[in-house]
């Protein structure tokens, strides 16, 4: 029989009449091919197919397949005959194929053994354990060049049967190395019981190389308990790396030297000693540090840290601080930039006090900075201003959908009839009041209409732009075009609050017409002295 790699599938013979028995092979080494493995287990068992897993994304195999048999005693004897041997210079582990994910990843009779003889493989592990009762996966760890690592897993199908394997092999030893034998606890789940009182372990940095060396150390901490290791760390060329583990035998000794240590000149220096931690266990302290210090941040700064948006990209921190200034002292100052180091085109400026932060934004608001108007407001966290706009929306109209509501309820609303075809027709006015410009298909029948109030925050950009539009068309139908521009500089949940709030939109328009007005009167006075200047666009939020 010939196989290809690139088969999913190598078919043996026709499917039996019956449900086949399946395995799972592990531990394959990324060369071993489908062929390979059908030659392998057919020596000993017909084989109807086997499959090797491979990625989706680069056809690159997973290092596990499948080997289906006519029977569960071909089966069976595939298991005793082959777990464990070599294939490709890998030793291949076997198991029972269970295609469902709950049984697989329910950790509660899964048992972890440490502290194995570095002869004891997956078969004699599976040998120790078999006699409790029904296992379904067996497996030693194993380091890159093929050698244990000391310890493995123990899977039964039963709680009572693992409970009975913890009690009766935890302690016994096995290869001169007593073993240990306990329930396996997911990494995400492990808690080291009352590691600040009992340990024995302990981190000592801050030595001075040029005096501390192991013997040293020892002679030194030994004077408090009995100490069962020291070690200095030291690079690849063997000079001190300035800390180093003392191992006391009793934790109480070991609680003792960091109580009498921390802190004392050993050599030329002040030493610190404490009790050793794993990494993850430091990166989880170290994350609360930085939680914690970053909420002191927020409390200490809130009210007085001010966005500042429409940023010209050529501005940096130091000009954005000169021009802020003014209203008092600054803090801190940073324009926000990209992995190129390219401006955002906004930054945040933090005063002492929310006094000189509300003074700033009543000056500099919609001012014109390098040709460009600013928009300048206190800075808010983003869980706060999505509560604070969740609040003005909480009387909202209940979800829009694509049926055209009842006529008797359009005593709400302003009739906005939209077009038969499947594009909307919006009005533009930046030139001529008779263009127009399509915006993609909002769903909305003939007949739809539009609310006054409570608008959804969950409203497409597209109808949000053409209620703005409308509105503005009432308001200021010559500029509607320009005003609407400007405005779209805006975020989509502040313009939503514009179209719910008439006096704001109002004050918006007029913020915008004076900036029109202002700019024209600067374009005016350069037209007088070069008539070939070109216009200038003015955006604003």
């Amino acid at each position: 029989m010939a196989a290809t790699n690139t088969a999913s599938t190598v078919s043996v013979q026709p499917a039996q009449p019956f449900p086949p028995a399946s395995l799972y092979v592990g531990d394959l080494d990324s060369t071993v091919s489908e062929s390979q493995l059908y030659e392998k287990f057919s020596a000993t068992a017909p084989v109807i197919s086997v499959r090797i897993c491979k990625d989706n994304a680069t056809g690159r195999s997973l290092c596990y397949g499948y080997v289906n048999f006519p029977s569960r005693s071909d089966a069976e004897k595939a298991i005793q005959m082959l777990n464990g041997t070599l294939l490709s210079g890998k030793a291949v582990r076997i198991n029972w194929s269970r295609r469902d994910p709950q049984t697989r990843k329910n950790s509660a009779a899964n048992l972890f053994v440490k502290n194995l003889s570095d002869k004891i493989d997956h078969n004699g592990l599976n040998e120790m354990f078999a006699k409790y009762g029904n296992i379904l996966s067996c497996k030693v760890a194993m380091g890159d060049e093929g050698k244990s690592r000391g310890f493995g897993f123990v899977q039964f199908e039963k709680l009572e049967d693992a409970d009975k394997a913890v009690t009766n092999m935890n302690g016994t030893v096995v290869g001169g190395k007593p073993l240990y034998v306990g329930r396996f606890v997911k990494k995400n789940e492990r808690v080291v019981p009352n590691a600040e009182n009992n340990f024995t372990n302990l981190y000592v940095k801050n030595l001075d190389q040029d005096v501390v060396n192991e013997d040293l150390l020892k002679e030194k901490f030994s004077e408090i308990g009995d100490v069962s290791s020291c070690v200095i760390m030291r690079d690849d060329q063997g000079k001190p790396r300035g800390f180093g583990f003392i191992c006391y035998r009793c934790p109480t000794d070991a609680k003792k030297a960091v109580d009498a240590m921390n802190g004392q000149v050993f050599g030329s220096k002040t030493i610190y000693v404490g009790r050793a931690q794993k990494r993850e266990e430091r990166k989880k302290i170290l994350q609360l540090l930085f939680e914690e210090r970053r909420k002191e941040k927020i409390l200490k700064t809130q009210g007085s840290n001010v966005y500042v948006k429409n940023i010209v990209d050529s501005v940096d921190d130091d000009q954005l601080k000169d021009h802020f200034s003014s209203c008092g002292k600054i803090t801190s100052v940073k324009v926000m930039r990209d992995d190129k180091g390219m401006s955002k085109g906004f930054g945040f400026v933090c005063f002492s006090s929310p006094e000189e932060a509300n003074k700033a934004v009543s000056t500099f608001q919609s001012t014109i900075f390098h040709g460009k108007p600013l928009y300048v407001a206190i800075a808010e966290l983003k869980k706060v201003r999505d509560a604070r706009l969740q609040i003005l929306h909480s009387q909202r109209v209940p979800g829009l959908t694509t049926a055209s509501p009842p006529a008797a309820q359009a005593t709400n609303y302003s009739p906005i009839y939209l077009s038969h075809s499947q594009d909307v027709m919006v009005p533009h006015f930046s030139s001529s009041p008779h263009q127009a410009i399509l915006y993609p298909r909002l769903g909305w029948k003939l007949g739809g209409i539009l609310p006054k109030q409570g608008l959804h925050d969950t409203m497409p950009l597209p109808m949000v732009i053409f209620r703005l539009i409308f509105s503005l068309s009432i308001m200021q139908h010559d500029m509607a075009g320009k005003i609407t521009g400007m405005l779209l500089e805006m975020e989509k949940p502040d313009l939503l609050l514009l179209l719910e709030s008439p006096d704001a939109l109002a004050a918006k328009v007029e913020e915008a017409m004076q900036v029109l007005k202002l700019s024209k009167t600067k374009l005016d006075s350069k037209e007088a002295t070069n008539g070939n200047q070109q216009p200038v666009e003015v955006t604003a939020n």
